[in-house]
């Protein structure tokens, strides 16, 4: 629960209730890409086809037939996928109903996307005077984010503190006063320029000084 809570905080758009079938870094951690789309209103639309191919091959393979016209994204958690590995997406409609540039009920293609997978986010511990996060580089992110909780962060609980973007491999904490003796929770958050890929850290905890 804790890793949906972060994942709905990065998109909001995120689809309730994915059941997991994904392929497994070597750390462990599903590897998932999400596709999201501006919602379509159509009465005769009952869903949409989805491809995908590695990049740099010439031929997109049809991975779903995703049956939810209200849907507005999808969550391909294929266990073919792969970390640090690229791909192109592309989707079309699905009509009861004859489309423009379609004789069979299915739209030309959407343009593709492209999203490359990122692998695991190792962190070291945390030091103090002051409390410092450190992790580790490699992950393919150029970016990290810390989210420090002072509960376990199950759905619905929030951040006490949001560290600024930064391209180094450690930040100094610099939120609310902490309680000393008191546990908190934090997850350190990777990710490409453009925030078109995501690494989470393991849930980890810290003690205050």
């Amino acid at each position: 629960l804790a890793y949906e809570q972060i994942k709905r905080m990065l998109n909001p758009h995120r689809a309730r209730g994915t059941s997991f079938r994904a392929n497994l870094t070597a750390g462990g951690n599903p590897i998932e890409v999400d596709l999201d789309w501006n919602p379509v209103i159509n009465p005769g639309l009952l869903g949409y086809g989805v491809y995908r191919r590695p990049f740099g091959s010439l031929t997109f393979t049809p991975i779903d037939f995703y049956k939810d016209p209200l849907a507005s994204l999808y969550e391909d958690n294929d266990p073919l996928l792969n970390e640090n590995s690229t791909y192109e997406y592309a989707m079309t409609s699905i009509n009861s109903s004859f489309l423009d540039g379609s004789s069979h009920g299915e739209s030309s293609m959407s343009p593709s996307v492209t999203v490359t997978t990122l692998g695991d986010l190792p962190v070291d511990p945390v030091t103090f005077a002051p409390v410092t996060f450190h992790w580790q580089s490699g992950s393919g992110a150029t970016s990290y984010t810390v989210y420090v909780y002072d509960r376990y962060p199950s759905l619905g609980v929030s951040t006490i503190w949001d560290s600024p973007a930064t391209a180094s491999t450690s930040i100094a904490y610099s939120g609310p006063a902490l309680t000393s003796g008191h546990g908190y929770f934090f997850i350190v958050v990777g990710t490409v320029a453009g925030g078109g890929a995501f690494t989470l850290s393991p849930v980890l905890s810290f003690t205050a000084p």
